[in-house]
């Protein structure tokens, strides 16, 4: 063997293992707490995009029965919610029935569930991610919870639509 194998085949000085174990420590250091960043990051990420989800939900569930209901002014058309419900004669239950039927955006924490659902309940941590729709008299209530704990006021939406302004 010539002199430079034997150089490179020689056995090392416990300093020099100490020193590359020293070395692989800090590297797997390093990419533990970048692993652990980044899926703290991404569990943030998923909790912000669910909260906009619901608050977008919540709007559009709004804006939605509202055009449907103005199609009965403007358009002076007899129906409305492809055909969910009847211009004249109309009541906050029936839109409500109607607006739960029609309306499929998922719900971001149970994507097997629709959103829109008939219930008068957003305070229950099993409500979030809910657009929770009921009638009172002439009022179609909307209520959601976007983060639990549910029963805490900030993490919660509630609007009111009443149908009367329409006729």
């Amino acid at each position: 063997m010539t002199e430079e194998k034997k150089k490179f085949f020689r056995k090392p000085t416990k300093k020099e293992v100490f020193d590359g174990f020293f070395i692989f420590l800090i590297f797997i250091i390093i990419l533990g707490s970048l692993f652990w960043f980044s899926i703290f990051s991404l569990n943030v990420m998923q909790s912000t995009s669910r909260i906009n989800n619901i608050k977008k939900n919540h709007s559009q569930t709004i804006e939605y029965i509202s055009a449907e209901l103005q199609i009965c002014i403007w358009e002076r058309e007899t129906t409305a919610m492809d055909g969910g419900i009847t211009c004249s004669g109309n009541t906050a239950a029936k839109t409500v029935t109607a607006a739960v039927s029609k309306m499929k955006d998922k719900n971001p924490y149970v994507a097997a569930n629709n959103a829109v659902r008939s219930s008068t309940s957003n305070t229950n941590d099993e409500d979030v991610g809910y657009v929770s729709l009921s009638a009172s008299g002439s009022d179609i209530i909307i209520k959601s919870c976007h983060k639990t704990p549910c029963n805490k006021e900030a993490n919660r939406q509630s609007s009111t639509l009443n149908i009367r302004r329409w006729w």
